[in-house]
């Protein structure tokens, strides 16, 4: 299983030379409006997405490595990419989550992220606290925060930041789980065709709620996870936990 993800994540994260339909392009950028646009969206397409469910991992080696695939509708592409081009509305994203559980129900997480046909790449990191965890007939409730920053694209910096809340309940092998993320982006043009002082940083926040279900099988775990409000963001992750 281990080798099956370590192939996936190399097919999932291979790049290529050729520019892709999705790029986006500082110069692209001509006034705030579309500069807010850029920031919201793809600061939201950058985020880490839960796909785990509120219970801690543990200290018995408590990791879990995943293979992340998620799409992304745009609902403003005409601001974020040039009007003449061939932009998909939707963005189709390959993630590499790996988590840590640590002592006193925290686990800390990194991602890594890529844009299918783009130049758009992301880091982030997580902390995750399990307020209460999974009982005989409690949920369990856990607090998340989380950080991304983009990569890949010169000359434009877009950041995300956010805190989120999230109850799940173990049932056999099923865990379904529900939860709310709050994420600020910042997006700044550093070198543009516009002008730098007029564009130089914007903030937009994005506010989240969603819905997802881990089928765990052995050491192999299937989960899916879609919002339910108006960002329309879908992922589904295979992994492996010991």
């Amino acid at each position: 299983m281990k080798k099956i993800l370590i192939i996936l994540a190399v097919m999932l994260f291979a790049t290529t030379a050729f520019a892709g339909k999705n790029d986006i392009d500082a110069a692209n950028i001509e006034t705030s409006e579309e500069l807010v646009s850029m920031t919201k969206e793809i600061g939201y397409a950058i985020s880490i997405p839960a796909t785990t469910p509120a219970d801690p991992l543990g200290l018995v080696l408590g990791v879990d490595i995943g293979v992340e695939a998620s799409v992304c509708k745009l609902d403003e592409i005409d601001n974020i990419f040039r009007e003449d081009s061939d932009a998909d509305d939707k963005l189709y994203l390959t993630r590499l989550h790996v988590q840590k559980g640590l002592p006193y129900s925290i686990d800390l997480g990194v991602e890594l992220t890529k844009a299918v046909g783009s130049n758009i790449q992301a880091v982030g990191g997580e902390v995750r606290w399990a307020v209460f965890e999974d009982g005989m007939m409690t949920p369990a409730v856990g607090l998340r925060a989380m950080y991304s920053t983009l990569l890949g694209v010169d000359n434009i910096d877009i950041t995300t930041y956010g805190l989120g809340i999230q109850t799940s309940k173990e049932i056999l092998f099923i865990t379904p789980f529900v939860g709310a993320d709050y994420i600020v982006s910042t997006g700044k043009v550093t070198s543009a065709d516009a002008d730098v002082e007029e564009l130089a940083s914007e903030s937009e926040a994005n506010p989240s709620i969603y819905a997802g279900l881990k089928v765990s099988l052995l050491l192999i775990n299937l989960t899916i996870q879609t919002d339910v409000l108006d960002n329309n963001m879908t992922t589904l992750k295979l992994g492996v936990s010991f």
